[in-house]
């Protein structure tokens, strides 16, 4: 079945009940794909006027008329109303063959016209196919239930709205965006892997996979940008009306798929009303709302006004309301749906849902699954306030996937335009992570860290593109510098002021490690990815270590390579050897002599500064020192041995 319907004429065909007619097409055979909404029998000569589009027309022709003019008409007006397809049973009116007008003008329509050889019980034909659809949308409830059914069980297991879009967005094999009503993104989540275009719609698998939200990102500027250009206004009034009418024109002609170039292409609004009304008002066919139906008539809605940056400009004829400008509508298939409660009155929305067919068309269970989900958001969104959390992790994505190479550097200036992110033409980009312990994470609600650090940063004085990554209790930054000769007195300040938001969010516990600020190499866009890896890593090496405002990632060398061989058992073994007589020393008898070794290393073997800081005096040190030679029969003046202490020490913090 195509994807855009639970049947089509060329299955209506295959049944049974038409089968035993002897169907022969006659005209428009190329067209045997379209779907069939509904079957309808019926001899009058003004029938098109009863119907709505989409119906299989049955009749025996008696009201087709005898002339070819009234022949002519009768397919015109079934064509202009947008009836899938015309079944004439020979035999009546007309025996042998369909007179030459009929085929000739269901030919210049386009309608395909069907012939059948031999008489069949109408209400049989009907039957058969109504059940099909039935059972079709049957299916497809069923399966957008079980999206709605895995979105609420990641919900209950401590998941939030970046899960939901991106298992939607799994099951759908197409990018989903999270919008505010202005057009400000918020999320974008790609699909982990695209599904095989041959797979059932309603039977497309639901990944839950994270997926890099890089695409999805890139697609949106693309729309975005194409969606600002200018263009002439096609109607007064309403907010967004000219903006709305220009992609309706560009979804008659054009699309957009991942391989295209960087030009984006308008969307088709669906201006169809929601299946069960309740998320909110899903758009997607074009044929009430700002775009152009099946038989490419327009329907109502104008265009660009530019306002919005985002996806989801549509007519309002599906809510009854008139929306701000957006990009959603500019893709043919687009599904936009309004998540409500951004404010008083049954019509305030509080952001928009936007599912685009990128990869796949849409199917119709895409956007049933797109509408039960919206309204798992809208409570998401209420109870939480996760406008900004989303927001930020939409970032630390970008973020996380240029380090990780999935987003190229060439692509990473144009995507951190589209996050807000515009720092200075030649300048320098300054990579920053803290990272924070275990017992300092939120508890499953980052916005309150988000908001306090978004408002500390202010005071730095510099562009700064701030994410979350809270699997891994990241927060990842760029900094805009315009020389390098910025990057202490910037990175004091910005460590001061993530400290400070740690503060503000009332996460410190007592006995808790503090947070650990690292700072990269400064550096262009082909390095910032790198950068960022490197301090994210560094980050991770440096738990552990003497407090510090913050530490330099080009100091972390060794504790970084030391930290990435922490699970292998040769590095436990070296630190057994090295200083394991010493450890099991101090486990039985006092006073300890670990803190001494230590002491001595971290003052490079001066003694007197040793000393002081232990509070002994020389002779006690001497001792001491003695007899941790003794133990480890080592000579603590060979700087081959100080050098193995040294990296058995920070070697132990890993592995212990």
């Amino acid at each position: 079945m195509d994807a855009e319907a639970t049947i089509t004429v060329r299955d209506a065909l295959a049944l049974p009940a038409l089968r035993r007619g002897l169907p022969e097409v006659v005209a428009a055979g190329e067209n045997l794909d379209r779907p069939v909404r509904w079957v309808h029998a019926g001899e009058v000569p003004d029938i098109a006027s009863l119907l709505k589009g989409g119906e299989l027309l049955l009749t025996t022709g008696l009201g087709i008329g005898a002339r070819p003019a009234e022949q002519r008409a009768f397919v015109r007006n079934l064509a202009e109303r947008g009836i899938a397809a015309l079944v004439v049973e020979l035999g009546g009116r007309f025996s042998g063959r369909l007179p030459g007008p009929l085929l000739d003008t269901a030919r210049d329509r386009g309608l395909p016209l069907v012939q059948l050889h031999r008489q069949v019980p109408f209400v049989t034909v009907t039957e058969e196919i109504h059940t099909e659809i039935v059972n079709g949308h049957y299916a497809m409830l069923r399966s957008a239930e079980e999206v709605h059914r895995r979105c609420t069980e990641l919900l209950l297991r401590g998941g939030g709205a970046p899960d939901v879009l991106r298992l939607l967005a799994g099951f759908a094999g197409n990018p989903v965006f999270l919008e505010t009503p202005d057009g400000r993104l918020l999320y974008a989540a790609s699909p982990a892997a695209p599904e095989s275009p041959a797979a059932a719609p309603h039977t497309a698998a639901v990944s839950a996979g994270p997926g890099p939200a890089a695409d999805a990102v890139q697609i949106w500027d693309r729309l975005r940008r194409r969606r600002a250009e200018p263009g002439p206004p096609s109607g007064p009034g309403a907010p967004g009306a000219a903006f709305r009418g220009g992609a309706a024109a560009d979804a008659r002609e054009t699309d957009v798929r991942r391989s295209e170039a960087p030009a984006a292409h308008g969307v088709k609004s669906d201006g169809g009303k929601a299946d069960d009304g309740k998320a909110g008002s899903a758009r997607s066919d074009g044929r009430k709302a700002g775009g152009a139906g099946p038989d490419g008539r327009k329907a109502d809605g104008a265009g660009p006004d530019g306002r919005g940056s985002g996806l989801t400009g549509t007519a309002g004829a599906a809510s009854g309301h008139s929306e701000p400008a957006g990009t959603g509508a500019g893709i043919r298939g687009g599904c936009v749906v309004d998540i409500p409660g951004g404010g008083a009155g049954p019509g305030s929305v509080r952001a928009r849902l936007v599912v685009l067919p990128v990869d796949r068309p849409l199917a119709p269970v895409h956007r049933i699954a797109a509408e039960r989900t919206a309204g798992l958001l809208a409570v998401v969104l209420m109870q939480a306030r996760q406008e900004e959390e989303l927001a930020a992790r939409g970032r630390g994505d970008f973020l996380t996937d240029l380090a990780e190479g999935r987003t190229a550097a060439a692509d990473a200036p144009a995507q951190a335009r589209v996050l807000g992110f515009r720092p200075a033409d030649g300048g320098l980009l300054l990579p920053v992570v803290m990272r924070l312990p275990a017992e300092l994470m939120p508890a499953g609600d980052w916005a309150v860290l988000v908001r306090a650090a978004q408002e500390e940063l202010t005071t730095v004085g510099l562009p700064v593109l701030l994410g979350v990554r809270p699997v891994e209790g990241r927060v990842p930054l760029l900094l805009g510098l315009r020389s390098e000769g910025e990057r202490a007195a910037a990175a004091d300040r910005v460590a001061a002021a993530l400290r400070a938001a740690v503060e503000r969010a009332g996460l410190p516990r007592s006995g808790a490690a503090p947070p650990v600020v690292v700072v990269g190499v400064p550096g262009g866009w082909s390095g910032a990815g790198a950068g960022l890896r490197h301090a994210a890593e560094a980050a991770a090496a440096a738990q552990g270590l003497p407090d510090r405002p913050w530490h330099d990632a080009r100091r972390l060398d060794i504790d970084l390579l030391l930290w990435r061989l922490r699970e292998h058992p040769d590095l436990a073994a070296f630190v057994d050897r090295a200083i394991g007589p010493l450890l099991a020393h101090d486990r039985g008898s006092r006073p300890a002599l670990l803190p001494t070794l230590e002491a001595y290393l971290a003052h490079a073997g001066r003694k007197a500064e040793t000393a002081r800081e232990l509070h002994l005096n020389r002779q006690t040190l001497y001792d001491r020192l003695a007899r941790i030679a003794q133990l480890l029969a080592a000579d603590l003046d060979d700087p081959q041995t100080v050098l193995g202490l040294n990296l058995a020490l920070q070697a132990r913090r890993l592995t212990r």
